[in-house]
């Protein structure tokens, strides 16, 4: 593709096709000159079918591309209330996370991102199956084979975010969607956070019941700390319930510092096997965090006979398909986006409004 003239001694490496695909750069390259083409970047093509949620921030809307079809989830947040509950950096780190990371079958895609003098708008991959909560909710807990086939779509996810120096640190039934297809979506990079291999960062955040030991014990946290969550909720979908429980915080806290837990007899042995390798109480030895990071997961003895090829091609059947649910059908009637929401001045250079000089 080029030609080089070097000024002194040389040294040439070679990298073979295989180690080269494994890297995904491939896919970055693609991704970085699809977001340079995005065919979302005309405001104009986006109608607004209805609502699908409103949050602390803002309102979810679901939206369709007129030129070419395709649904989206568009958020759209108040710039104001996100200024005035000091949430700015927040997201503007979850945008800039997303925009970063190429399309994965398990972790949700950001197609493109634009704001008005009054509100930020995030324009998101459409999940159409609801929460992995819910389904939580409805079944109670889920037959081990069910929750491997989970458990899978989540290890890829994190494995995803680990390869771009990402650790998410908000694990948790809630920001897993279901796709049309039956597969789970990683979602709500607001946690989530750049570090590099062995560094460590020391913000308290996440969900209680899903902290690992050294961050409630404020010793810094690294990449490490995503794969005690994917034990607790591998534990949370057999059981029911997660693997520390309690009144208060601190009984759930004092538990985790104390590892006090234990398998009953739905889990098989080597499911139980694989949760207490990931809860293990120092980061340094728990799966995932070792030699080979997320490919150790992968290889543990749990997912035999598991195609991990056919899960990344989406072809392997999910446990379970969803219904369409309601906040995705269509009414009768649609609006244009300009009409429903303030885009009619979308600003060509985001560095002009004040406090958001990155977005």
């Amino acid at each position: 593709m080029a030609s080089v003239r070097a000024a002194g001694k040389v040294e040439v490496y070679s990298l073979s096709k295989e180690a080269f695909d494994h890297l995904a750069l491939r896919k970055e390259v693609a991704w970085s000159r699809r977001w340079d083409e995005e065919d979302t970047r005309d405001v104009a093509q986006l109608t607004v079918i209805k609502t699908m949620g409103a949050g602390a921030f803002g309102t979810a809307w679901l939206v369709v591309h007129q030129q070419t079809g395709r649904g989206y989830a568009l958020k759209a947040l108040d710039k104001f209330t996100v200024k005035r509950q000091n949430w700015t950096a927040v997201v503007v780190r979850e945008k800039e996370i997303l925009a970063s990371l190429s399309p994965h079958p398990c972790v949700i895609t950001m197609h493109n991102s634009f704001q008005s003098p009054t509100q930020l708008f995030m324009l998101m991959e459409l999940a159409t199956g609801g929460e992995l909560f819910s389904l939580l909710e409805k079944f109670e807990r889920f037959e081990p084979a069910a929750a491997k086939f989970y458990a899978g779509c989540v290890v890829l996810a994190i494995g995803h975010l680990h390869k771009h120096g990402i650790v998410f640190r908000d694990l948790k039934p809630e920001n897993l969607l279901l796709m049309d297809t039956g597969y789970l979506k990683l979602i709500d990079m607001g946690f989530a956070k750049r570090i590099g291999r062995g560094e460590k960062t020391y913000t308290l955040c996440g969900t209680p019941y899903y902290l690992a030991p050294e961050m409630i014990l404020h010793r810094g946290h690294g990449l490490a700390l995503d794969w005690w969550t994917v034990g607790v909720l591998t534990f949370e979908m057999i059981e029911g319930d997660p693997p520390f429980g309690g009144t208060s915080e601190m009984e759930v806290y004092g538990k985790v510092t104390r590892m006090q837990y234990s398998c009953g007899p739905r889990f098989p042995d080597v499911a139980a096997d694989f949760i207490g390798q990931l809860l293990k109480r120092e980061p340094e030895n728990r799966l995932g965090n070792l030699h080979y990071g997320s490919e150790d997961v992968q290889a543990h003895p749990w997912f035999y006979n598991f195609s991990w090829d056919q899960l990344m091609e989406g072809t392997l059947p999910a446990p379970y398909i969803p219904p369409l649910q309601a906040s995705c059908m269509p009414e009768k009637t649609s609006t244009s986006l300009k009409k429903v929401l303030d885009l009619s001045d979308v600003m060509k250079n985001p560095t002009d409004f004040g406090y958001w000089p990155t977005w």
